[in-house]
């Protein structure tokens, strides 16, 4: 039986012919490309889904170092510099144009640590330090910026040569030759071991790496919703 006009216009479609479409991931915030990697610690389901890289699960995962952190849904991967705890991942930043973003809390004791990083030599390293010696937070993008104060929570990112902390400039960076060897967290990887005094105490909540220079829009974004885990 065919309905009235009334009736008809109750059971018409939706606008836009379906359901709403799913939400961006969150390092696609603001528009931003998938990353290489990008792992989230605080809030997943298990500490072996936390490790996983979730763009391209089972590629670029994080594995346990010889010591590896503790892991708790509600605050992330808990590291602590006297057990020299880190974890390894086979993401090689190849270029001074890639961006990287870490989310962080609770950083202490160790003030030489790294959040990440990676070394060829003194002169070729690519990582965060919440405290360069106590002097601020360091970003090395092959040469270094060390910007007072030390951030012991928050977020720091490397987007080309330009530095952000808590997703506002932080300066730029005077960038150089950067390292072939892959990213560890929670210390530097050099030459395939943790650097000796790099571990860090803190606690580690998200990370991403791309393979190109997020806008300060974009690096905005992805630091907010990795603000809110």
């Amino acid at each position: 039986m065919a309905f009235s006009a009334p009736f008809q216009s109750v059971f018409r479609a939706p606008l836009g012919g379906g359901a709403a479409a799913a939400p961006a991931a969150w390092y696609n915030a603001g528009g931003a490309p998938n990353p290489v990697a990008a792992y989230r610690f605080k809030g997943a389901a298990s500490y072996a889904a936390a490790k996983v890289n979730l763009v391209t699960p089972g590629t670029h995962d994080a594995v346990d170092g010889a010591a590896f952190p503790s892991w708790n849904a509600a605050t992330g991967c808990a590291f602590d510099d006297t057990l020299s705890q880190y974890l390894t991942t086979d993401v090689v930043v190849a270029a001074n144009a890639w961006t990287t973003i870490i989310q962080f809390a609770n950083a202490a004791g160790n003030i030489w640590a790294r959040l990440c990083g990676a070394s060829d030599d003194w002169f070729v390293r690519y990582f965060f330090s919440w405290s360069t010696g106590g002097a601020g937070a360091s970003y090395r993008n092959g040469s270094v910026l060390v910007v007072a104060p030390v951030i012991t929570a928050g977020n720091l990112c490397m987007a080309g040569a330009t530095a952000y902390r808590d997703g506002v400039n932080d300066g730029i960076i005077p960038v150089s030759a950067v390292p072939a060897a892959a990213q560890y967290i929670g210390a530097m990887n050099e030459a395939g071991a943790p650097m000796a005094g790099t571990f860090l105490t803190g606690d580690v909540i998200a990370l991403a790496y791309y393979d190109v220079t997020l806008s300060a829009p974009q690096v905005a974004a992805v630091k907010a919703t990795m603000a809110a885990f």
